[in-house]
Order: C-alpha cells, then structure tokens, then sequence
C-alpha cells in the first residue's frame, strides 16, 4: 500500500521534468502538505526522510541547470552584492563551519543531538550523520533560491506560482480536514501510507478533549506552522494575483478555512504566529493607504477590507453583548496553549534545547557548531548555534536585503510581487522563532525570496536580455 503512493509521486515527478519548471512548481506546492510522506522508502535512503518538497526543489534545480542559459544567468545576479551573493557565501560558511566545527569542538561543548534518542538529554558534541543531512537540505534550499530566481524572472511564471500557491493552500485544507474527520469516521488506515516518515509522528494528540489537527504533516504545530505560512503567502500576495481569482471567491474561501484549520491545529506557536498576522495585515493596510500611490493595484479593494473589518467586529460586539459565555471555549483554549504553556513538560524541554544551543553557540566563540550539530526551539539561536555569528549575519543580512528592496516605480505586477513577499516572511517568522529546531529555511522560503528578487527593477532590466524558458 505504501509504494503506490511513493509510485505515483515518482510518476508525476518524472511528468513535470518532462513538460518543464513550471510544471515542478506546481509539484513542489502540491508537495508541501504531505510533510510526513517519505518519497524514497527509508530503508534505501538509510533510514533518513526525504520528504516531497525538498525531493520537488531538487527536481527544480537539476532541471534548471541543465540549460546554459541558467547558469549564465546566475554568474550575471550572482556577481552582485546585493543579489545571491550574499546568500551563497552564507552557504560557504555554513559548509566551513560544518566540515570543521564538530570536529574542533569535539567533546568540548554540550548540544542537543538531533537523533530522535536522544532530543531529551545533553550530550558532548561529536561529528554525525547528521551533519552531513542538514548541509544536504541545506544546499538545496540555497540552490532552490537560485533555480526560483531563474523561472521565476517571467511575470507569466510568476502568476502560474502564485495559482500553485492557492492549490498548495487547498490540498492543505483536504489534508486538514481528513484528518479531522478521521475521529468520525474509519478513513484513518487511507491516511498511513503518507505518514512514512521515520521521525516520531505525533497524530493522534489531544487538548481539553479535542483532536488537535495534524493533517499530514509530523504534528500538530507543524502542520499549523505550515498552514499559516500558506495563510500570509496567498493573503498578502493576492494582489499579484490576476482580479479572476478574487472575483471568483475562491482565493477568499481558501483563507477563511486556512483560518478554521489553524485554530483546529491547537498550537501554541501558530496561535502566537497568528496574532502577528493580524496585526502586519493590519500595519500593511496602513502602509498601503500612506505610502502607496493612488492608481496602484497595491490600493484596490481598500475600501471593502475596511468594511469587512468594520462588519466582523460590529458581529463580535453584538454576540459579546447579547451572550459573553459563548466566548468561554475560546478563551480556555487560549488560556490552555498560551497562558499555561509554561506549565507544559514541553514548553520546559524547547526551553532546554534552545538554552543549551545558545550555550553552545557561546562556548565556540561564536564560531558555531556546524549544521545538524545541535537542536533549538528557536529559528535565531538554531542558525547561529548551527553557522556561528558570521554565517548569521550573512543570511539575514540576504533576507532584509532581498524583502527590503524599494518597489519597482515603474512596473506595477512586479511592485505587488516584491510588496507580498516582504509582509508574507512575518508571521511564519514569528512561529519560526517560537519553535524551528533546524536552521533550514526550506523551500516555501526559497520561493519566497526568489520572488521577492524577480519583484526587484533591477534583476527585471538584468533579464530581458534572456529568452524565454523552454517549458
């Protein structure tokens, strides 16, 4: 039962080569909920996970550097500071820092391994395997930038990505409700064989007797991590998108019941990341009526947000009035995941891998450890216990240089791009903080930076001179 799944993932990869990028992007957002199906059975893969989208990314890659022109490409943004590279020397660093760190400070600092055995206890750090699997997954969430960049240097591809962001955000919601239903109905056995991973699976958690919904990813705060990602992606990037898609409403009933599954998710971190997406959709609102000129497509359909906004809260105030108990499911839930978090063995046991990596991150001078050296719950401390203060540096030197690039003056699509780039990075980036154990940014991130650099005038007036893809 478990092949046939594994058989068709390799068949429509094998498809999606065949008819070219674009084609991969759309598999690679296909891919992303199923974020506990290992693709290549784990006893060939020697016992490691290999995933969907990762697997997607490296597709993308090796299709895109097949052509010269790619490559020619790349050494022409590359060269610039501004552009990939500052990315790639994070990456040489963090192939430095992992070949020699573990090695150098062997038996000398204290980590938390990332083998599953032994996430609950300190331990001497000494070189892994899995110091080679993070640089590998690290590695192909850098080079993904670069084949993204590529593709998605067309306004034509870009706009076929963001139609594959809205059907990554719905397979998302199928998976969340299947999963739901799962505890009415006998549909848990059709569910297994995309739950091969072989880390721990958390799937059939509770909280105050409700299910908490994992869809098909690893746990619960992943899969609400990864539906709130989709969530600030297709929110802030709809108005890249072309005006059919939100005419239609299904753009609007994606992020509605993106909301419910987020909720149903009862995590922590996602409910935390949540409020902070209301708040930057409510500081971007803002931003878009102060600074953004009248005529851009960046000011459409202010006026009805303001009045949806106006309307929910009239109905919240009337409910509140006429019964203040029926927010009390509400309010217990938020006040058992939030409030009483830190009562939790483990909110206790995250609080301990990220103090012992931000020791280790001390205890090598600010060198690091290497990657897969030591475990966080915490995306910052997990990049510079992994790549040191420099490799640190570097790559969030690349982020605010990429998101904080000025709108394009003079091209509205490409402007509208940029602009959702920057305020979906956010909210997943405040979940990030409160629960990544890897510094991996993986590949949802990948595709957002290399939109945000295809958002860019100047990778724009670089790319002209480039003919078209072959899809």
């Amino acid at each position: 039962m478990e092949s046939l799944p594994i058989a068709i993932f390799w068949l429509g990869a094998v498809t999606c080569i065949a008819i070219g990028p674009v084609a991969i992007i759309y598999l690679l957002f296909i891919s992303i909920p199923f974020g506990a199906f290992a693709v290549v059975p784990p006893a060939l893969s020697a016992g490691m996970t290999l995933t969907p989208a990762p697997m997607a990314g490296l597709l993308l890659i090796a299709r895109v550097f097949l052509s010269y022109k790619a490559i020619d490409f790349m050494a022409s943004i590359v060269v610039k500071p501004q552009r990939l590279t500052v990315l790639l020397l994070f990456w040489l660093v963090a192939l430095v820092t992992t070949m020699f760190m573990p090695r150098l400070f062997a038996r000398q600092v204290e980590v938390i391994p990332l083998k599953v055995d032994l996430i609950s206890t300190a331990a001497f750090l000494e070189p892994t395997s899995q110091n080679i699997s993070q640089l590998v997954y690290m590695t192909i969430s850098v080079l993904t930038v670069c084949a993204f960049t590529f593709v998605l240097r067309e306004r034509a591809a870009r706009q076929h990505a963001l139609r594959a962001l809205c059907i990554g955000g719905a397979i998302m919601v199928v998976a969340g409700a299947l999963d739901f239903a799962s505890q009415y109905a006998p549909i848990g056995p059709l569910l297994e064989p995309f739950r091969t991973a072989t880390y721990s699976l958390l799937t059939d958690a509770e909280i105050l007797g409700s299910k908490r919904v994992v869809g098909l990813m690893p746990e619960a705060s992943a899969f609400g991590g990864m539906t709130l990602t989709f969530l600030s992606a297709i929110y802030f990037f709809r108005r890249a998108m072309p005006q059919s898609y939100i005419r239609s409403g299904w753009v609007q009933a994606i992020l509605v019941l993106l909301l419910v599954f987020i909720w149903l998710s009862t995590s922590s971190a996602s409910y935390v990341g949540l409020f902070v997406f209301f708040v930057a959709a409510g500081m971007e609102w803002l931003w878009r009526g102060t600074v953004i000129v009248r005529g851009s497509r960046l000011r459409r359909g202010m006026t009805a947000e303001l009045l949806v906004v106006t309307a929910i809260l009239v109905i919240v105030a009337i409910v509140t009035v006429v019964d203040t108990a029926i927010w009390t499911p509400l309010l217990t839930m938020l006040d058992e995941t939030i409030l009483q978090k830190n009562t939790t063995s483990s909110f206790e046991e995250r609080s301990m891998w990220t103090a012992t990596s931000w020791q280790a991150f001390l205890s090598s001078y600010g060198l690091g450890v290497g990657l897969g050296g030591t475990r966080a719950s915490n995306s910052v401390v997990s990049m510079l216990s992994n790549v040191g203060l420099f490799g640190g540096m570097l790559y969030y030197g690349f982020v605010m240089l990429t998101l904080l690039h000025p709108l394009p003056p003079d091209d509205d699509e490409a402007a509208a791009v940029l602009h959702g780039a920057r305020w979906a990075f956010i909210a997943p980036f405040a979940t990030s903080v409160l629960g990544a154990t890897t510094p991996d940014f993986g590949t949802f991130n990948a595709w957002l930076f290399a939109m945000a650099l295809a958002g860019s005038v100047k990778v724009a007036d670089t790319v002209r001179k480039y003919p078209r893809l072959a899809r």
